[in-house]
């Protein structure tokens, strides 16, 4: 009994064999797994993915973030190659046997630039180099860096002008007008993005206005209005220039001898004689109206005039010489102020304009001044003209420059 059931098994096994024979189509399914590529370090990065198994390129292109490639053949090798992105380092390339799903991850690592520690190349000019009086300076800075320079400070001394972030780097300082010669001291600081800052300097020479000097001055006795000589007289005598203020001052200023060629040459002044003498313009109390100074520091010194040692020719031993016109004509006399002669000099401590009138009609001088200067540093020529109101029975002094190069001394 037991052989017939074995005999009975072993025939039902090889039906089924002979069946499945009989179905050659049906085959078991192949074994797929996934592979995931994942970034850190970046959002989004180029990438390549390889089968190298099979030599098929499975993906090329931008990745963000991650990606699951699926249905992957068993034990195939894959390798996962990151791109370039910059400021990062790219990961080195991975490759994978597939013998179950796989994650690669491509870490981006950021790049730490080394510092900057090199400072920007610089250069500073100055210009004019030499200011006389008041002006304007230019600065003009050359900045270069191996990065980039963020801007360039302008000072002058301690003290900022400016600051400019773009070419051409440049600043401007309004110079005024100095008492003494000096320097003027300019820096230019360039700095960069990392703080590297380099400094350059240039100096400007400032020097005053050279004080205006009298000009060019001829004794002529033949011109003479009351006392007449010939022009001869003149050669080797003394002549004086002085400051003769009413009421009690009379100071000598300069003193020359009359050349044979009837040039005067007066010795310099030295400031230090002209300094104590001079005083601003301030009307007197009583009158009305006032000047009107571009400068209000202002100081002024008038009321000179000329004289010559006049031995043999003057009872008092010496004659007044008035101040002939810049064309050499004579200035007319006041007709009401005897010898008075319009012209005069006077020195001025500083370049500036005088304007306006002053009434002094109501004092016991009976006079109202008219002022139309305009004043060098040095001396000047004025002219005072004179007109005389019946109707008011007040004086009108007017006052005003002249330009002159030269000009005659005459006597009275």
């Amino acid at each position: 009994m037991k052989i017939l059931n074995s005999l009975k098994l072993s025939g039902a096994m090889l039906g089924l064999t002979v069946l499945l024979t009989a179905c050659p189509g049906v085959t078991p399914p192949a074994t797929t797994f996934d592979l995931t590529v994942a970034l850190t370090g970046v959002t989004s990065a180029p990438i390549t993915v390889t089968n190298t198994t099979t030599g098929a390129e499975l993906f090329k292109g931008t990745l963000d973030a991650s990606k699951t490639f699926t249905g992957l053949t068993a034990n195939d090798a894959l390798k996962v190659e990151g791109g370039a992105v910059n400021g990062y380092t790219a990961p080195a390339a991975q490759t994978v046997t597939l013998d179950a799903s796989k994650t690669v991850t491509l870490a981006y690592i950021k790049v730490t630039p080394a510092p900057d520690v090199t400072a920007p190349q610089l250069a500073l000019s100055a210009t004019p180099t030499t200011i006389t009086g008041s002006g304007t300076v230019q600065l003009t800075a050359t900045a270069s860096d191996n990065v980039g320079v963020t801007k360039v400070s302008f000072y002058q001394g301690n003290t900022l002008l400016s600051e400019d972030a773009t070419v051409p780097y440049e600043a401007t300082d309004n110079v005024p007008a100095q008492a003494m010669t000096g320097k003027r001291t300019y820096r230019a600081v360039a700095i960069d993005a990392a703080g590297n800052a380099t400094e350059k300097t240039a100096e400007v020479t400032t020097q005053p206005v050279p004080a205006a000097s009298l000009p060019n001055l001829e004794v002529r006795f033949s011109r003479g209005g009351q006392s007449n000589f010939p022009d001869s007289t003149g050669v080797g005598r003394k002549v004086r220039f002085a400051l003769s203020r009413y009421p009690d001052l009379y100071v000598v200023l300069t003193e020359g001898v009359v050349g044979a060629d009837y040039k005067l040459t007066l010795a310099e002044i030295p400031l230090s004689k002209l300094t104590p003498l001079l005083y601003t313009l301030t009307p007197p109390a009583p009158c009305q109206g006032n000047y009107s100074v571009s400068d209000p520091e202002l100081k002024v010194i008038d009321s000179t005039g000329f004289s010559v040692e006049a031995s043999g020719l003057s009872d008092t031993g010496s004659l007044g010489l008035y101040v002939s016109n810049p064309d050499g004509s004579t200035p007319p006399p006041a007709p009401r102020l005897a010898g008075f002669y319009p012209n005069s000099f006077w020195y001025a401590d500083r370049a500036a304009t005088v304007t306006g009138t002053v009434d002094c009609s109501n004092t016991p001088s009976k006079s109202a001044y008219v002022f139309e200067l305009n004043l060098n540093k040095g001396w000047n020529l004025v002219q005072q003209s004179y007109r005389y109101e019946a109707s008011t029975q007040t004086a009108i002094i007017g006052h005003k420059t002249l330009a002159a190069d030269s000009v005659i001394l005459a006597p009275f």
